[in-house]
């Protein structure tokens, strides 16, 4: 069995998490989403063990891709939305969808939208070498979430991206400043870095993950959870789940890597435009082995890495049982973070166009 990085795992036991009764959701009050059947989603190869639930507009997904792909094209015109896939998912539905399954119908838009729009950015940089991404693309997009205020306007010279940008911004911050501010900041903190190292760089698997969970751009999913569930938690309670969300976000972080290598080990490469940025490859050179066996290798980190995340809610909760109902809500959607990702990975178009899809 694989150790986990540089973390002593705890002993756990799924008995023990099963009587757990707020991963059941029974402290949470679910208003807008769906238990999706474990027979359900197991039929895909998950192998998340926490309960996925899915929000009941997950289709306005596809509502909002079609308006910003039409932006996109009528605002930079590059043809990039005619040959990617982003957020599209006919089994599990949006990503937003099955990671927020509690959202305010009237707030998933939002983080649709940035969803969507990450996903365009990435794909974009795909065209580009690391360095050209990093010191071009994702400055300037940088230099846009930088915006403070809802005032900010667009002028006769204003660059392709401001003018696909800045809308959306200056909507999001006079609908809820408060709680849209700390989503930007976090895609800023995440442009900083995203592109900064190519997998080259990384000897140890150990070494991967430090990056990986920071390069994944999953932290401003933190901030976008309670903008969507409208949630009130205070600055030192966001510091007490700072230490679970880093590894909800190395959790995710393999599940990804585990679900896009097919798609990256074939477009990938010399001659190839894609980058590749997987824990597979690293495990392949660390440990001299084939892809098979680093697949799973990489699988059963992802669970143990679950189970941690799994233990310190349970901790936190245990610890603080008098906090209020929104800090609650706000632990078990780290559990829904980690348990939605599963699920609309494995049943993606981004990584399954020719397995599940034609």
């Amino acid at each position: 069995m694989i150790s986990t990085v540089a973390l002593a795992i705890k002993e756990f036991t799924w008995k023990k998490w099963k009587k757990l009764s707020f991963t059941n959701s029974s402290e949470v009050t679910i208003r807008n989403s769906e238990l999706i059947p474990t027979s359900e989603h197991r039929k895909y190869g998950t192998f998340t063990n926490i309960p996925v639930r899915r929000n009941v507009t997950y289709k306005l997904g596809d509502l909002v891709a079609d308006q910003l792909f039409e932006q996109w094209e009528n605002t930079i015109g590059d043809g990039l939305t005619k040959t990617r896939y982003g957020n599209s998912n006919p089994i599990a539905g949006s990503w937003d969808g099955t990671i927020y399954p509690e959202a305010k119908p009237e707030r998933l838009r939002y983080a649709l939208w940035f969803t969507e729009l990450f996903f365009l950015v990435d794909d974009k940089a795909d065209t580009m070498t690391a360095h050209e991404a990093h010191m071009t693309l994702n400055k300037e997009f940088e230099k846009l979430f930088a915006i403070e205020n809802e005032n900010i306007r667009l002028h006769h010279d204003s660059s392709a991206m401001e003018k696909l940008t800045i809308p959306f911004l200056r909507d999001i911050l006079s609908f809820d400043k408060k709680r849209a501010l700390p989503i930007l900041r976090e895609w800023q903190h995440w442009l900083q870095n995203v592109d900064s190292k190519t997998i080259d760089h990384f000897k140890t698997i150990e070494e991967y993950i430090l990056y990986r969970t920071i390069n994944i751009g999953i932290r401003p999913c933190d901030p976008t959870m309670r903008f969507v569930m409208e949630l009130d938690v205070t600055d030192d309670e966001v510091k007490l789940v700072d230490p679970i969300l880093w590894h909800v976000c190395a959790t995710i972080a393999l599940t990804n890597d585990y679900w896009s290598w097919h798609k990256e080990a074939l477009h990938a490469g010399p001659g190839e435009q894609m980058k590749i940025m997987n824990g597979i490859t690293v495990l392949m050179k660390e440990r001299n082995i084939a892809a098979p066996e680093a697949l799973e290798m990489l699988k059963e980190l992802a669970c143990e890495y679950e189970k941690k995340v799994v233990n310190m809610c349970a901790h936190t909760l245990s610890k603080y049982p008098h906090a209020s109902s929104d800090f609650h809500a706000y632990i078990q959607g780290q559990l829904w973070l980690v348990a939605g990702n599963d699920y609309w990975s494995s049943t993606c178009r981004r990584y399954h166009t020719g397995r599940l899809y034609t």
